[in-house]
């Protein structure tokens, strides 16, 4: 422990990176629908090539973080920046109606830092645990967890158990874009040069999760309505707030060994650990003031379990390689980009490195405290008044990102299809985290098989934690298909985009599969099986879907124009980048979009549209990076 403090503490330029970590993490924070994973997602690519400390404590410290300000605008004005934030807005936002916000964030704030310190005491405990378990694991057991991690993201995805796997398995074929380690044969490459090295996980994330997020009204002027008026905050009220936690201490303590155990779980988000937090609060904690109209317990356990999750999360991935959630396949991408390779080695001959991250988490938790006190009400103000603007602002940076990491039109076209795809899937209801998850997982998982299969045959089988984890597997999916029939009969008529979705995906599914024959055995193993197993569950669930659509029920499906606008004006973003270039793009989209959706003032929207091109022409500009045009791609392919 002393090392990783010692290369921390003794390093000034890793201090500054942790600093401006938290600064940034906090900004994005409070921003609505700009979540860590969306600021994951922005700067990371900025973080290649960059010192590995560096890079990481940086990125680590703006994910730790982000949910500690992200509770503000939850408290004080009733937005939810991102789904963990959802729980927090029950309890918290009631106190402000009642004149208690300050007693409220002295509560959020303490619970906050509390919790990301007992999950990064976690990481630091589960060093030693690890040990013993990655010395039993070979390559049957690693093989194993990457399938649970997505069995049970699949399991979790709402009641739609079918969409979750067929997304898990469309995100292993997504893996498998590019050329195979074992052969060197070229997969699904579509006669692009570009995608021989894969798919651009930038590109890819961008695509599924920041573009959709426009689909979501920006109800800025409904919210500047309902907000409560902010009135002075009392210091003495915030540290009653932060009292009433350590009086809570049993609850605290709890509360975020949920979220860890939550993070620890490949797949499970924070959505995941704050209702679970919450609900535990609910049955354990009995409240003088009814829970959803201002009980304390129902702000402190949300914000333990959110920040301490982090700490879990972490664990799987620097030991294992295996993402505990989709920002950590982030994470894993930028930590490739900055040449670290998490896996079992990873915990022999980087101990001091994984003390140093724990610590970050620490003093990341620690700084943001007095910094959201002092600044509560400009993030609060900020959060309200900058709504609407903040949707299409943060798909223009993510692109900017994503193209500053990779600058070829290739990456263009992958944001336009995972775009297109994400949209639908949101509109359809599937779940976007299987698919990032299968995609990251699967070429880990195609080694491990390649393994297996080599060093064990059918023996693997026989194994005391592969026969674990294959009962695990089973017992996810079963326990997911009998949430999904219970809820069958109450469900509403599906949607179109779902039964639309279905079809495009069992076209895809069939299609890898008639490719994949065609391949060398070695090659085309892992792409049969996730070809085959997305078939077979994108048929079963049309199938289920047209059954159910015969039967008489009193849903209507939701218009479609939101989603058809977004995919356009996406559309129109990537193709003008691609003829003039991407700040012109980004400054005549966000004019577009603030006139016509957000229906704001000429003058306003003419000056973040201005801005928003300057920002982006700097930012290319000093990074010496410049997209080439459709053009002179054109041309380059031609001759």
């Amino acid at each position: 422990m002393l090392d990783g403090a010692l290369l921390l503490l003794g390093n000034p330029a890793a201090l500054w990176m942790l600093l401006a970590g938290t600064l940034v993490g906090l900004v994005f924070g409070v921003l609505p629908g700009i979540s860590g994973r969306t600021g994951l997602i922005v700067v990371a690519p900025l973080m290649i090539g960059m010192d590995p400390l560096l890079g990481t404590v940086f990125l680590l410290a703006l994910h730790s973080i982000v949910h500690t300000s992200g509770s503000i605008p939850a408290i004080l004005v009733g937005i939810p920046t991102s789904s963990a934030e959802a729980a927090t807005v029950l309890d918290g936002y009631a106190l402000t109606r009642r004149n208690r916000a300050d007693l409220a964030l002295g509560v959020s704030l303490a619970a906050s830092a509390l919790g990301g310190c007992l999950g990064a005491a976690a990481l630091v405990a589960m060093i030693h645990v690890f040990r013993p378990i990655i010395a039993a694991i070979g390559q049957p057991e690693v093989l194993v967890l990457s399938l649970t991690g997505l069995a049970m993201i699949a399991s979790l995805s709402g009641t739609r158990v079918a969409a979750g796997v067929a997304a898990a398995a469309l995100g292993v074929l997504a893996g498998c874009v590019g050329l195979d380690p074992a052969s060197g044969t070229p997969r699904f490459v579509l006669g692009m040069l570009e995608l021989w090295d894969g798919l651009d996980i930038p590109a890819v994330v961008t695509g599924l999760f920041v573009i959709p997020e426009l689909l979501a009204p920006s109800g800025g002027a409904a919210a500047s309505r309902g907000a409560v008026p902010l009135r002075r905050m009392r210091m003495r009220g915030v540290v009653l707030g932060m009292a009433a936690v350590t009086r809570r201490w049993a609850l605290l303590l709890r509360t975020s060994l949920i979220g860890i155990v939550v993070g620890l779980v490949p797949g499970m988000g924070a959505a995941i650990a704050v209702w679970l937090a919450y609900g535990h609060a609910v049955q354990t904690s009995p409240s003088r003031v009814p829970y959803g109209r201002g009980a304390l317990a129902g702000v402190l356990a949300p914000e333990a379990a959110n920040n301490s999750k982090e700490g879990g999360a972490l664990a799987p991935t620097l030991f294992l390689g295996i993402p505990g959630s989709s920002s950590m396949a982030i994470m894993i991408a930028a930590f490739a980009g900055m040449g670290i390779r998490p896996g079992s080695h990873f915990l022999q001959t980087q101990a001091p490195f994984t003390h140093a991250l724990a610590l970050t988490i620490v003093i990341a938790n620690l700084v943001a405290v007095p910094i959201c006190l002092a600044g509560a009400p400009l993030l609060a103000w900020i959060a309200l008044r900058a709504r609407r603007a903040i949707p299409i602002l943060a798909v223009c940076a993510a692109v900017a990102s994503a193209v500053y990491a990779s600058p070829f039109v290739s990456t263009l076209l992958q944001l336009a299809a995972f775009g297109a795809l994400g949209c639908a899937m949101r509109q359809a209801g599937w779940p976007r985290p299987p698919l990032v998850l299968g995609f990251v997982v699967g070429p880990v998982a195609e080694g491990a098989l390649m393994k297996t299969t080599a060093l064990y045959g059918f023996d693997a089988l026989l194994r005391p934690g592969v026969v674990i984890g294959v009962l695990c597997i089973v017992a996810a999916l079963a326990y997911g298909w009998r949430r999904q029939a219970a809820a069958a009969a109450t469900d509403p008529a599906e949607r179109r985009w779902d039964l639309g979705l279905g079809l495009v995906v069992a076209a895809i599914g069939i299609g890898a599969f008639a490719v994949a024959r065609g391949l060398p055995a070695i090659a085309a193993t892992l792409p049969l099986a996730a070809a085959s197993v997305l078939t077979a569950v994108a048929v079963l669930d049309l199938l289920r879907l047209s059954h159910r659509a015969r039967a008489p029920t009193g849903g209507t499906p939701p218009p479609t124009h939101g989603a058809v606008a977004v995919m356009s004006t996406c559309g129109a973003l990537l193709l003008v980048a691609a003829v003039a270039g991407l700040p012109l793009a980004c400054g005549a989209t966000t004019l577009a979009w603030l006139w016509t959706r957000e229906r704001l003032g000429h003058w306003q929207a003419v000056a973040i549209a201005g801005a928003t091109a300057t920002v982006m022409f700097l930012c290319l500009k000093l990074a010496d990076t410049r997209p080439p045009l459709i053009w002179g791609w054109l041309f380059a392919r031609s001759t």
